[in-house]
């Protein structure tokens, strides 16, 4: 039998070890970001071609988009949540995505990570994020949007597109 001195002992060691591998919870995997959010590592098998990413699971606020978590999942549509703030270099590269909407939450968007896709548009529905070549060989590329009362826009040009207002935020 365990004395009580030992029980922070058990109960640091189990949260350590859980936090330390990919967890699954229905067909996403994650690891802790820091106490109350998690950064998706990817799904669980495979991923379904039209993805919504939850904004929580098991409590904790979605974060991050982990680094190559989407790679090469198949994925034509994706939903971000407004609780996502970094993409990570890679997060969803190699997919057939044809749009994406980066919710107003992000605030950092790394190398690549929407890469090798089919991309025609993309819409920012915040202010500017840190980025770095995030639509590198997305030849069909057209247009990059930005809604107003957003801060850093236009900017200079994303994969040599200059980015244009959008009066209507995305509404049709």
């Amino acid at each position: 039998m365990y004395s009580r001195q030992f029980t922070p002992f058990i109960v640091g060691f189990v949260f350590l070890v859980s936090s330390s591998f990919a967890l699954s919870n229905t067909e996403f995997t994650w690891h802790m970001y820091d106490e109350s959010q998690v950064t998706l590592t990817g799904c669980e098998g495979h991923c379904p071609t039209n993805l919504a990413i939850p904004e929580e699971i098991n409590t904790f606020n979605v974060r991050a988009i982990g680094e190559w978590a989407f790679n090469s999942s198949q994925l034509q549509n994706v939903i971000i949540p407004n609780s996502v703030e970094v993409i990570i270099s890679e997060g969803f590269s190699g997919n057939q995505l044809t749009d994406i909407t980066i919710p107003d939450s992000v605030v950092s968007i790394g190398g690549g990570a929407f890469a090798n896709n089919q991309l025609i548009s993309v819409l920012f529905k915040g202010s500017r994020p840190a980025m770095y070549m995030p639509f590198i060989n997305n030849p069909n590329l057209q247009s990059i949007y930005y809604c107003p009362e957003t801060e850093g826009w236009p900017g200079d040009p994303i994969n040599q597109i200059t980015p244009e207002l959008d009066e209507g935020c995305g509404t049709p």
